[in-house]
């Protein structure tokens, strides 16, 4: 009569067959972990691309959390643009001062407002937030800031034609009930707000 042996793996073999599986099952789980993560990343920025989330909607919802954070820090917020490069998205916001912009109010702005956007637009998971000074060309949004600039030279692109041109170049009169006027060879130019697409200091 023969008899069957069957031997039993060792105390040693056991436990690296043990933990061999349990590596190779974490390994699985981190890699569908990191192809989740890819793939939820990809649709985020096709769908952005496709403007179902576009660059004008985000600058303003980014607008609206830096606002109060810039206004608690006596800093003035000039302008908000996003845009994307290489599949990045891109956030350039300019400050003021009455005295100027310092690398200090830069950094503050940035660090704060980083973690505000972190917490309020989870879906931006890719980004790049640059604070800066406005420069020479800051751009004119606001009604205040056409009366504070009176005086300089300023650009000024409108939405639709004016006396059969689009773009103007003058010396700033400063605004009136909501109407812009602009000196241009001793003549005033004069544009609703509604009507201006850009304006800037040239």
């Amino acid at each position: 009569m023969s008899r069957v042996r069957t031997s039993l793996p060792t105390p040693n073999i056991f436990w690296r067959r043990l933990y061999e599986g349990f590596f190779i099952n974490m390994m699985k789980k981190f890699i569908l972990y990191i192809i989740e993560r890819a793939f939820a990343r990809f649709f985020i920025l096709k769908m952005i691309k496709k403007k179902k989330y576009n660059k004008d909607i985000i600058a303003e919802k980014i607008e609206k959390i830096a606002m109060p954070l810039c206004q608690s820090e006596n800093i003035e917020l000039v302008d908000t643009k996003c845009f994307f490069d290489q599949k990045k998205m891109i956030i350039r916001i300019s400050i003021d001062t009455p005295k100027g912009v310092t690398i200090n109010d830069c950094v503050n702005i940035n660090r704060q407002l980083g973690d505000l956007i972190d917490v309020q637009m989870e879906e931006l998971e890719s980004y790049r937030l640059e604070i800066s000074s406005p420069g020479p060309s800051r751009p004119l949004k606001k009604e205040s800031d056409f009366e504070k600039f009176k005086g300089h030279i300023v650009q000024i692109e409108t939405s639709k034609f004016v006396n059969g041109q689009k773009r103007f170049k003058g010396i700033l009169n400063g605004i009136k009930k909501g109407v812009v006027e602009l000196g241009i060879n001793k003549k005033t130019y004069s544009f609703k707000m509604e009507l201006i697409n850009k304006a800037r200091l040239a």
